[in-house]
């Protein structure tokens, strides 16, 4: 419970400062998506499980 408090005041100070802090704030603008197989279909074994 404690640490609740303690994420607030460090979310903000991260947000102006964008690759700076352990969040990518670039992930909310949508412009900068996390690496997702669904990215990569041609890289991704998972999706045609010819790399298994």
């Amino acid at each position: 419970m404690s640490e609740q408090p303690i994420r607030g005041p460090k979310e903000p100070l991260t947000s102006p400062e964008p690759g700076e802090g352990p969040q990518p704030p670039n992930l909310d603008d949508g412009d900068e998506r996390p690496i997702d197989l669904d990215d990569f279909p041609g890289d991704a074994p998972a999706e045609g499980g010819e790399g298994s």
